[in-house]
């Protein structure tokens, strides 16, 4: 079956929105297969897509590596639900190296930030309360807060 890419991609959204997948997820999938599709110029089917394809999308893309890696995961996931649909016949994302994400060193509060934190958020009022749960959860659970929940 030789599909276009932008039908194998439509295909494999509407697969991950029936499989109740996060938003978030889905978001980020769609956006990586927009970007591949832009970068190729056409519309390929998708057996035709090779690593050289993916390898010089990959490069092309002046981001971060964590970046990357989020790139070759959207582009991994098309391909093994084409795989598995006997849409395409080889994995051609897995013939990559799968590259590496950013290590960042997390720098905690000190004593003295927690206690300047502590002073402003301070206070009877309902907004400072709801503040104040707030930032006390992050800092007893190690949360991170992604999008603003105030």
């Amino acid at each position: 079956m030789d599909m276009p890419l932008s039908l194998a991609v439509e295909g494999w959204l509407l697969t991950c929105s029936a499989r109740s997948f996060s938003p978030n997820t889905i978001d980020g999938y769609s956006r990586t297969l927009k970007k591949f599709t832009t970068f190729l110029q056409e519309d390929p089917t998708i057996r035709s897509i090779t690593t050289k394809h993916i390898e010089a999308f990959l490069i092309s893309c002046q981001v971060s590596r964590t970046s990357k890696l989020d790139y070759y995961v959207g582009l991994s996931s098309l391909w093994t639900w084409a795989l598995k649909e006997g849409i395409v016949d080889s994995h051609q994302v897995r013939a990559l190296e799968r590259p590496k994400a950013d290590t960042r060193q997390v720098e905690p509060f000190t004593e003295a930030d927690i206690k300047h934190l502590a002073h402003e958020i301070s206070g009877p009022s309902p907004y400072k309360l709801k503040m104040r749960a707030t930032v006390m959860l992050l800092l007893d659970t190690g949360l991170r807060q992604v999008k603003p929940a105030i």
